[in-house]
């Protein structure tokens, strides 16, 4: 099981990096879209400096390094699936734009409860 949790991680650890890349710039607006991306970066770079002591942790634990960097990418991956999509949408400018952007995604949703509640 920590082979399969581990090949997981890897595999979910080398997509997630492009994912980064290319979603961050499309979520945040121009103002702080640099700031967000060195955020991202950031993040991924932690865990980067963490992982060679997963070694340590596995003459602890030999479940443990698999089962958390599987958890964690299976969060992530959770996660994803809640950023609106940005296709056919221009990119936000401001902060006032993701707001706007965000009441017309909630509005959007709630429209469609109530179709389905409807049926």
């Amino acid at each position: 099981m920590s082979v399969v949790m581990a090949m997981v991680g890897m595999v979910g650890a080398s997509g997630l990096i492009g994912a980064v890349f290319f979603f961050t710039p499309e979520l945040f607006p121009t103002n702080i879209r640099n700031q967000a991306l060195g955020i991202s970066s950031f993040a991924g770079r932690l865990g980067g400096m963490l992982a060679p002591f997963m070694t340590n942790l596995a003459e602890v634990a030999i479940w443990a390094p698999g089962a958390i960097i599987g958890s964690l990418c299976f969060l992530v991956i959770f996660l994803f699936r809640i950023i609106p999509e940005t296709k056919g949408r221009e990119l936000p400018h401001t902060i006032e734009d993701i707001k706007k952007w965000h009441r017309q995604i909630h509005e959007a949703e709630e429209q469609s409860d109530s179709v389905t509640t409807k049926c």
